[in-house]
């Protein structure tokens, strides 16, 4: 069944996301009750799997949760709890099976593969070998937890624990503190809702703002358009478009997430709208946008590189750490040759842009342009998120004349030249 001219597996989506309120809803009264942790794990394992079945199919759910209780049988085994980056390869091998055998052969929609499923659950079963308590029961409950299961964000193991274990009716507050790791705070109800209800509200504003940029970009063909003999403003423009429909169903499914998590007492953000969209610096994207995987990403991937890099005697360790994490995260988005392109680039010209605009007085001092040049290569790096071969990425950026990469080898050349002006002087 369709509606608004949705396909079947966007139509089951959104089934499957208010079934995910509904959930959240009755964890709420399950939180407010006290109930034991063995009674919210087994309501959150019913609720999920029904809520997968409605989005992804009865054999996926079958997969995916095939996949869950292989990785409980590792879970078992003292290595895997001590080697929680084996658990992690594992993981990334089996989606791998999945994208290269199952998707292709059964030809899945994006709107309804296990890809961003497995991408946050990669992240979940990493805290779980990494801070196993023992009690199954936790680990089930929160591998399951309706709010996060099939949309993210993810809260950490020890965090859902005192969200489950916590005593009267005081809220969790999950923030990003100093930029390097995930804690948690327990506030007084009262003292807390002001902030609460402006967090909401902030999800609830950017959820209908990616609702409205998918249904706004919807009827416009813009693989078409962007192919077509179009003019380069024209085809830019498309170019934004596409970015921005990606953007938006991002935005609305966070944001949904988000509330739900709202529902359940906590206050965990995946992406900070307002930041990205007003962004004036590049280098700070990974860390507002998806930011359950960057606080991820720091504590698995970047900050062991940097250890293993300084015992190795390896200058600028910092530098080859972001460069090693940026990979680490495209083999753990998808099989695609356009993951590795696209978070590859993303990782050489984060801080390399921000240089060439720090450089140049006339763009430093002019913050309007900083924000257009910011969003035109950010969207020229996000058209090729569909592409699935190098020659794919290759026709796609040529459609729009390697803009981006004519952008930044221009403000590199101006920035060489204001540097050299400036030695002159």
């Amino acid at each position: 069944m369709t509606f608004f001219g949705l396909s079947n597996a966007e139509s089951n989506y959104l089934f499957g996301l208010s079934l995910t309120l509904l959930g959240s809803l009755i964890n709420r009264i399950l939180f407010k009750n006290k109930c034991k942790v063995r009674s919210i794990a087994f309501l959150n394992i019913l609720m999920s799997i029904f809520i997968s079945k409605i989005i992804f199919g009865t054999a996926q759910t079958i997969i995916f949760n095939s996949i869950i209780a292989i990785n409980f049988m590792m879970l078992r085994i003292t290595f895997f709890r001590k080697h929680k980056h084996v658990n992690i390869l594992i993981n990334i091998f089996l989606s791998f099976c999945y994208q290269y055998f199952y998707s292709p052969s059964y030809d899945i929609s994006d709107e309804n593969d296990l890809i961003a499923c497995m991408f946050f659950f990669i992240i979940r079963m990493g805290y779980v070998s990494d801070s196993f308590t023992g009690n199954w029961y936790e680990s089930f409950a929160y591998i399951y937890f309706v709010p996060g299961f099939a949309v993210g964000p993810v809260v950490l193991l020890k965090d859902f624990v005192r969200l489950v274990n916590r005593v009267g009716n005081s809220k969790i507050k999950i923030v990003l503190k100093n930029n390097k790791k995930k804690d948690i705070e327990i506030k007084d109800e009262n003292k807390s809702q002001n902030t609460f209800k402006r967090t909401s509200l902030m999800n609830v504003f950017s959820l209908f703002f990616g609702l409205f940029t998918v249904f706004a970009i919807k009827p416009f063909n813009i693989d078409e358009e962007i192919y077509g003999k179009h003019s380069l403003s024209k085809k830019l423009f498309y170019m934004f478009c596409f970015a921005y429909r990606k953007k938006g169903i991002l935005y609305f499914v966070w944001s949904f997430a988000s509330l739900c998590y709202a529902i359940c007492g906590i206050e965990a953000y995946n992406v900070d709208f307002m930041k990205i969209e007003s962004a004036t610096s590049f280098k700070f994207h990974p860390k507002n946008w998806n930011i359950s995987a960057y606080v991820f990403y720091r504590q698995f991937f970047y900050e062991n590189a940097i250890f293993f890099l300084d015992n190795l005697g390896v200058r600028n360790n910092k530098k080859f750490a972001v460069y090693f994490t940026f990979l680490c995260s495209a083999a753990m988005h998808s099989i695609k040759a356009c993951e590795l392109v696209f978070f590859g680039t993303f990782g050489i010209s984060t801080k390399l842009l921000d240089i060439f605009i720090e450089s140049i007085p006339f763009i430093r001092n002019f913050s309007l342009l900083k924000f257009m040049i910011i969003h035109l290569y950010s969207a020229f790096l996000i058209l090729i998120k569909d592409c699935s071969t190098f020659s794919e990425i290759f026709n796609m950026w040529k459609q729009v004349y390697f803009s981006g990469f004519a952008i930044l080898i221009s403000l590199g050349i101006i920035s060489y030249i204001c540097k050299f002006i400036k030695k002159i002087k």
